[in-house]
Formats: C-alpha cells, structure tokens, sequence
C-alpha cells in the first residue's frame, strides 16, 4: 500500500518536472540566443569601433597589467611610423628613440602605478620611416572583478599642429621676413638687460636705424626687391654686431641693436660708424645693384631713460635728429631731441591739410647765361606759409611730405600751378623763359607719370618747351631701364629734363650717354669751396669739360660770390643760379625782374693803385701798355693758371687765355699753349710777394 502510495506520487511529479524543465529548457534557449544576439552585437560594435577608429586620425591601443603592448589598429603605422610588430610585447618606455615632451618619464609612470587614467601625454618618436613625429596618447586603466587588467586608449600624432604652435610663437616674439626678434622680444630683452644690477650690466645701448628712402626701392624694384634688400641688411648687421648684442627689427625700415655692457658710452659711437660702413657697400637686387644709407639714434642707459619706452623713445628721436640734419649719420640723444619730435608730429598733422588750405606758394630763381648775362630760365621753389610760424622753407617740411605720402599731390599741384602762372605772365605780354620743376622719386616712378604730365600740360596750353622737369641721380640708377623709357616719353612730348644735385649721388657722366638729357645742375656743395678746395674746382671743371662732351648744358647752382663767378664763366659753365644774382623771389618780385628785363653784369678786370683802393679800369687801360704805377688785379683763377703754366706751357681754357693775352701775360704757341711772358712772371712774383708782407704784419 506503502509503494503504491509512493509510486502515484511519483507520477504526480513527473508531468510537474517535466513542465518545469521544459520551462528551464525553453529559457536556457532563450538566454543562449541573447547571449549569441549580445555577442553578435558586441562584434558588431567592435567592428565599427575599429572601423571608426581606423577612419579616425587617431589609433587604438591596449595594454596588459605589465603596461606592454597588446593590440594596435591597423592604422598605427600609417598615422605614427611605427609598426605594430616592433611595438608589441613591450611598454612605452622601451620602444627606441621615444623622448617625452610634457613630463618626464618617472611622473607619468607614476600615473601609472596609481592606475589613474591620463590624457595628452606628448612624446617625440623616430618612426621607422625616418621622420620625426611628436606623439599624444591618452589612455583609461581596465578593472575586471575590481582587478587591473591593463590600460587602453588612443594615439594621435601631433606633429604638424606642434609646428603650427611653434610657428606661431616665433611670429609671436620674431620677424617673419629677416628671423630677428620683434619689437615684443627686443622689449623683452632690454627689460632683462635693465634688471641687471647696474655694476654688472654697465652701460646700455639702445640703437635705432633706419635706412633712408627704403620706399622708393619698393617703389621701383617692387616688393620682392624690397624684401630682399631688407634682408641683406638685417644679415649685415648681425655679422657687424657683438655674441651679446641683441639685433631686431622694429618694422618696415626700423631695425634696433640693444648694446649691454658697453665699457664706455664712445663705444655706441663706434658700432655706429660700423653700422653705417657696413651699408656703405652696393645692394644686388637679382642682378640691379643699388645703395641704401641710414640715419642712426643713440640712446645711453642710465642717463636717457629708465625703462624699455623711454630708451626707445629717445633713440627715435635722435634718429630723427640725424636724419634731419644730413643723413647717413648718428647722432647721441640730448633732451631737447623729445621738443623737435613733438614739433615734427605737429607739423605732420599741419601738412596734411596744408594743400586744401591753400597755404603752400611758389617762389621763382633765376637762372642767368654765362655768356650774355640774361635771364635764361627759372626754377619754381615751393614753401609753405604755416599759420603759426610763418613762412616755412622746404628742408623742414619736405621730408615729411616724403616720409607721408602726401609729395605725390603736393608736386603735381606744384605743376599745375606753374603752367597757370606762365599763362598769367604771357596774358601781360611778358615774354617767359623756361620753368624748372622738381619732382619727386614717387612722382617720377609712377608708370603713368608721363600721361599725367601731358594731361596737365594740354589742359593748360602751355607750350611744352617752356616746362623744364629736374630729377636727382637717384631715380636713374634706381633702374636705368625704367628711368630711360620713362625719360623717352617725356621727351616725346615735348618738356625738357634736367640732373639736379649733380656729382652726390652715384651715377658717372659717362653712364649719362645713356639718358635723353637736356642739362645737368652741378650741387652746390661743389661751387660753393671751388676758389679755395682745389679737389672742388678739379670735379667741377672735369664736369663741366665731359657734360659739353656728351651735348650737355651745364648749371651751376649756389652761386654767391664774384670769385666763383668767374671760375664758372673760365670754365665754360652755360648757366648760374644763386644769390650772386637773385634769391627765390615771390611770384610779384619775379614779375617785376622779367618786365625790368634784368641782366646780369659781368665784373671787369679791376685795376689796383699803390695805395690798394680798387677802382674799374677802362678797356683801353688794360689792352694799352702798363704803367709800373698800376697793375692789373686778375680773378682768382686766372692766377692760378698764370702761376700754373709759369713753370711749364700748359693748356687752359679759353676765357682764361683770353684774359691773360689782353693783359699781356702769356701768348699762345702753335700748338695751343700757354706760354707765360715775363711780365706774367713779374705778376705772379709781385703778387706772392704782396702776400707774404702781409702775413708777416699780421704776425
């Protein structure tokens, strides 16, 4: 009974079991086909993980709890230069050529211990293909069960914004065209020069050049040029400079030597000189060779400042100084320098609206003929009436006209007003000998200067002929090629076209041949010593000799006294300007000596008595025989030729022979030499003897 009670039991449970089974078996099935669907998905994921990744600028990574590698994406090599193969097996550390850059290798393995994740970890590495790249790695540490099983994370190579940072911090602090420190650095560095305790750091030197017409290279040659000349310079002052100079630029055309430790305040006097010597030598601008000069200010701490501005600041002014006062030179700071900047900034506003204002005027020199001693022509001066301080000449503005820009209108305002006052003279029925204009080297140079000219010319009905243009050296030798086509044109039209300040710039007259001139200005620094410099008088009559060579006039400016006077007319010079004759007049005088028809005369042969008063002698007096009362007083010249060809027949020019065969001193040979008479010889004895019992009273 027991058994069967038991056995119904049994088959009581069976159908129960086997349900419940069933039950398990089903959702045993249902929890195989999940994980298969989870495991599906999970490699599903993977799979884009590694698609992305290998997508992706970046790589993966994973590492073992030893912190060795044991899986890199496919791209390793392509984004990082080093392969998967030479990488696995070993940690970071251990792979050759790898340097950190962020920190050094103990604090990020101390990271590490602490199994902390990091990010940005920079390293540079040697890839196998030979370039150098910098590395940044980020990376999470694994847990499993709360146990480390290693770290995983991803790569990047940085090294191209790692240049781009680089790049941009020496833009930051140096000079993208020469490589020197910019204005940023060179404050930095002289700040550091300044905290040095004054009995290490002596004197200072703070030195400013800037080149003189850097624009018109620009102007001319074009940028590239530019560019390239500022360069060589920037290279010729760091070969010229001390191991602990600092050389910069300030910008455009600025460049500053920082001098510490100088041993005494002459020594900024010396890098000076150098400085200007250095640049002294021709510039070769892809096969156009040019010069280019600068003006240099010197500022001394202690003593002309106390801080990185107000070194600067006075070093500017005195390169202002110096330019103002010749160019090509230095000058020392002094404190009156900060007044003449601050008048130079005023006058800078002044002129900028000076030609709407109608405050700028002409006034006219004559130029007078050598030979017949009429007017020949004028040349229109400008100046400039400044409300406060009265009329103003042209070396205290017109510099600034070229630094701002503003010479361009300035001069063509200047032409027009000169064909307007021709047209007023002729409707007086004056008659009106060519007008000499001065341009500018960026009038001159602009392509379309010629079509300017014509334009305004033709609106005026001027005749063309009475338009005389003057431009300096400079702006042919600038580029011979551009100037001779441009001198062609203008040519063409008809005006004529002079070399003003002949002799101080770097041209020769044979290299002139080249350009269709019509006269050339000898400088006046030239006439103005030639009766006492022999070196003067020899250029200024071997360029009076080679301009007639070449079918040149010849003008001599800065005519002031009777001695020169006659050294030019002995010469052959064509023409004169200066105050011997006539200052710049105002448009009223100039029209009263055209309508007065005013000459110059020329000065006779003066006859002196024993008692010394000069008096003018008659012609026949000195063409008739001489009395030993009275001798003739020759012109400084003529006796220098007297005295010359006394020893020896020699050549001399034909006003001179002229003068001494009238007076009886020389005769001429056959073959056209002088040969002096004894009367001559008599002269010249009497005259040295004259002089020496003068300086023996003054004795």
């Amino acid at each position: 009974m027991k058994q069967r009670r038991q056995d119904d039991e049994i088959e009581e449970l069976v159908p129960e079991r086997t349900h419940e089974l069933e039950k398990t078996s089903a959702a045993l099935e249902l929890d195989v086909v999940a994980r298969e669907r989870s495991e599906k998905l999970l490699h599903e994921s993977e799979h884009r993980f590694r698609s992305l990744t290998e997508l992706s600028a970046d790589w993966y990574w994973e590492q073992d709890e030893n912190l060795r590698f044991t899986f890199l994406s496919s791209t390793v090599y392509e984004r990082s230069g080093c392969s998967a193969t030479h990488t696995i097996g070993k940690t970071r550390w251990e792979i050759p050529d790898t340097v950190p850059l962020s920190s050094a290798w103990p604090e990020h393995r101390t990271i590490l211990a602490a199994r902390q994740p990091f990010r940005d970890f920079e390293y540079r590495r040697a890839g196998e293909d030979g370039a150098l790249r910098v590395i940044s790695v980020s990376g999470v540490p694994l847990f499993e069960n709360g146990e480390f099983r290693g770290y995983r994370g991803i790569g990047r190579d940085i090294t191209e914004r790692k240049r781009s940072e680089e790049r941009l911090v020496h833009l930051a602090w140096f000079d993208s065209l020469t490589g020197l420190p910019n204005r940023h650095r060179l404050h930095d560095d002289l700040t550091q020069m300044l905290a040095q305790p004054q009995q290490s750091a002596g004197w200072i030197g703070c030195v400013i050049v800037k080149l003189d017409h850097f624009k018109d290279v620009n102007s001319i040659y074009g940028r590239r040029a530019g560019d390239q000349l500022l360069v060589e310079v920037a290279e010729r002052l760091r070969r010229n400079a001390r191991d602990s100079d600092s050389v910069g630029r300030l910008g455009d055309d600025e460049f500053v030597l920082l001098l510490p430790k100088l041993a005494t305040t002459d020594d900024a006097r010396l890098v000076a000189q150098k400085v200007i010597d250095a640049l002294a030598a021709p510039f070769n601008l892809g096969g156009l060779e040019t010069h280019i000069s600068a003006n240099i200010g010197i500022a001394i701490y202690p003593g002309d400042g106390d801080d990185p501005e107000g070194l600067l600041k006075n070093a500017d002014a005195a390169m202002h100084r110096a330019k103002e006062q010749g160019r090509n030179s230095f000058r020392f700071y002094l404190p009156r320098m900060n007044e003449l900047a601050r008048e130079r900034l005023q006058l800078n506003a002044s002129l900028r609206g000076a030609l709407e204002r109608k405050e700028f005027l002409l006034h006219y020199q004559p130029k007078v003929d050598l030979t017949t001693g009429i007017i020949s022509g004028l040349e229109a001066l400008l100046r400039w009436q400044h409300p406060e301080r009265g009329r103003m000449a042209p070396a205290e503005f017109v510099p600034i006209l070229e630094e701002t820009g503003l010479i361009a209108p300035v001069g063509e305002w200047v032409l027009q007003t000169v064909c307007e006052q021709i047209n007023v003279w002729q409707a007086r029925g004056i008659t009106v000998r060519p007008v000499a204009v001065n341009l500018s080297a960026q009038q001159f140079h602009q392509a379309d200067f010629d079509a300017h000219v014509r334009a305004l010319i033709t609106q005026s009905g001027v005749d063309c002929r009475l338009i005389e243009l003057e431009i300096t050296e400079s702006m042919l030798m600038h580029d011979p090629a551009e100037a001779a086509g441009m001198l062609n044109r203008l040519r063409r039209i008809g005006v004529k076209v002079s070399i003003d300040d002949f002799g101080t710039g770097y041209s020769s007259l044979a290299y002139l041949k080249r350009f269709p001139l019509d006269a050339l200005k000898i400088d006046r620094t030239f006439v103005r010593d030639l009766t006492v410099d022999s070196d003067d008088a020899e250029i200024a009559g071997a360029i009076i000799s080679l301009a007639h060579n070449l079918k040149l006039k010849v003008v001599a400016e800065g005519v002031e006294t009777e001695a020169q006077l006659n050294f030019l007319r002995s010469h052959g010079c064509d023409e004169m300007q200066g105050y011997y004759f006539a200052r710049p007049l105002s448009v009223e005088d100039c029209t009263r000596t055209l309508i007065e028809n005013r000459r110059l005369h020329f000065p006779k042969a003066r006859i002196a008595s024993r008692s010394g008063r000069i008096f003018r002698a008659a012609a026949e007096h000195i063409d008739g025989p001489k009395s030993a009362a009275k001798r003739i007083e020759l012109a400084d010249v003529e006796l220098e030729w007297l005295r010359r060809c006394s020893a020896h027949t020699c050549a001399a020019p034909t006003a001179v022979v002229a003068a001494l065969e009238r007076a009886g001193f020389a005769t001429l040979d056959d073959a056209g030499r002088l040969n002096v008479t004894n009367t001559g010889r008599d002269y010249v004895s009497s005259h040295d003897s004259q002089i020496k019992k003068r300086r023996r009273k003054r004795n």
